[in-house]
């Protein structure tokens, strides 16, 4: 008897899906002979990041269902989930994936759905009459944080339009025609980051001027309006009392204003306004303050922990600033300097250990001398020049000669050779006396008869 084979191919395709469904393409074989019935299933599901997700793996209710195993391969991991009827059920995965029942269908719940919960889902169902086989490519889709603003670059304004950590990408126009540019920065992890740069006309009015993305999270396309922000940078000494000023509006005027803070080790918030909705996140010492009708921020005490990006949103009567402020430090540098013997020849030694940023050495005797330079994870710089002293040169006119940004001008150090530490010499003397005494009493027990 001939093998009859009937082949059927189905397409879903929905514009917009559930959270817990997305875009579906199925593609479906069916075998019958006169073994039992063999269904074969290839399709794909797409979930939104952070939907609780329902897998299924065939339209076969649960009564009928003998015994269902999910082989499922992830990109760091693979592992199964099995479900029977008999009470053998397995679940290897660890994560909080399970086999759950509801309205008499089983499937595969997926709390959460995070990138890590990308791959290929296998499903293998025995049930009643037939058995069915499905393999299910499981996607996500990620909404993208969007963040827009306009900036001076010489003589012109470029506005900037991100759609950061979407999947995937996003889609990025303008408002207005014009010179534009378009990146994309594909992450490890699957998530796409896509940035839109349009230098605005001359004859455009900025309030006019609207950035537009599309992504397929959203049931249409959004606008935003970019903000004129400012870039800038300020640098305070080690252990000042530093003020960060946001805009030149004064406090009379302002309705809020809001830091947003990013250090190398936390991220914080700190708010303020004129309706006493205030906002402290940071519980390190900084703090708003006000002087003079002009509100700052008071970081105490300033430390290389402080170094970071400090944005800042003012808002006030008449329409609102963005300003994006790289914060760095100055740290004097410790500088010690000496001589050394090292073999026949005089070397001259001058340091300035952990200064921000680095100290600039030279001498008062114009020779090759080298220069090495150690950057500390904390962002310290030590440098460290040596230079081979010529027989002719009288060492007691040899100066080291240091330039950090810290000090007003350059500083002169006299280099020697180093002496003993006094506790050093107090040791070393005590050590030969005691030798002393001991070689002494030996010689005297050998002349006694």
């Amino acid at each position: 008897m001939h093998k009859l084979w009937i082949y059927v191919v189905i397409f879903f395709l929905f514009e917009e899906g559930f959270l817990t469904q997305g875009t579906t393409d199925s593609n479906i074989i069916v075998n019958t002979t006169t073994s039992p019935l063999k269904v074969y299933v290839n399709r794909k599901e797409v979930f939104n990041l952070g939907s609780d997700a329902r897998l299924i793996c065939s339209n076969r209710t649960q009564t009928e269902s003998i015994f269902v195993i999910w082989n499922i391969e992830l990109k760091h991991k693979t592992c199964k989930i099995s479900f029977s009827n008999e009470g053998q059920n397995i679940n290897s995965c660890n994560d909080g994936k399970s086999i759950q029942i509801s309205n008499d269908q089983s499937f595969l719940h997926i709390p959460n759905f995070s990138a890590s919960d990308v791959g290929t889902y296998s499903c293998e169902s025995i049930y009643t009459g037939g058995n069915g086989d499905y393999r299910i490519a499981v996607g996500v889709t990620a909404l993208p944080a969007v963040s827009t603003w306009s900036e001076q670059r010489s003589n012109k304004i470029v506005a900037v339009c991100r759609a950061e950590r979407g999947i995937p990408a996003a889609n990025i126009s303008w408002s207005v025609i014009g010179n534009h540019s378009v990146t994309q920065q594909n992450d490890p992890d699957g998530f796409v980051t896509v940035e839109s740069q349009l230098e605005v006309p001359e004859d455009i009015d900025q309030k006019y001027l609207t950035c537009i993305v599309w992504h397929q999270f959203w049931k249409q396309e959004k606008m935003f309006i970019p903000r004129f922000r400012v870039n800038r940078k300020e640098v305070f000494n080690l252990g000042s009392d530093a003020r960060l000023i946001c805009s030149n509006r004064t406090q009379t005027e302002s309705i809020f204003v809001i830091w947003n803070i990013e250090l190398k080790h936390k991220t914080c918030k700190i708010s303020f306004s004129n309706e006493g909705q205030n906002i402290n996140s940071c519980n390190d010492g900084k703090s708003i303050q006000i002087s003079n009708d002009q509100s700052f921020l008071h970081i105490p005490n300033f430390s290389a922990s402080d170094v970071g990006a400090y944005s800042c949103e003012s808002t006030y009567r008449g329409g609102n600033e963005d300003y994006r402020i790289a914060v760095g430090i100055t740290a004097p540098p410790a500088v010690s300097t000496w001589l050394e013997r090292r073999g026949n020849k005089i070397v001259a030694v001058c340091r300035a250990e952990r200064g921000i940023p680095a100290a600039n050495i030279s001498w008062s005797l114009t020779r090759y001398h080298s220069v090495t330079q150690q950057n500390d994870p904390d962002g310290f710089v030590t440098v460290e020049s040596q230079l081979e002293i010529p027989k002719d040169i009288n060492q007691k006119y040899l100066t080291c000669i240091v330039w950090h940004q810290f000090w007003k001008q350059e500083k002169m150090f006299i280099s020697r050779f180093r002496e003993l530490n006094p506790w050093i010499r107090i040791v070393v003397v005590f050590v030969i006396i005691i030798i002393g005494i001991l070689i002494f009493a030996l010689r005297k027990r050998r002349c006694q008869p």
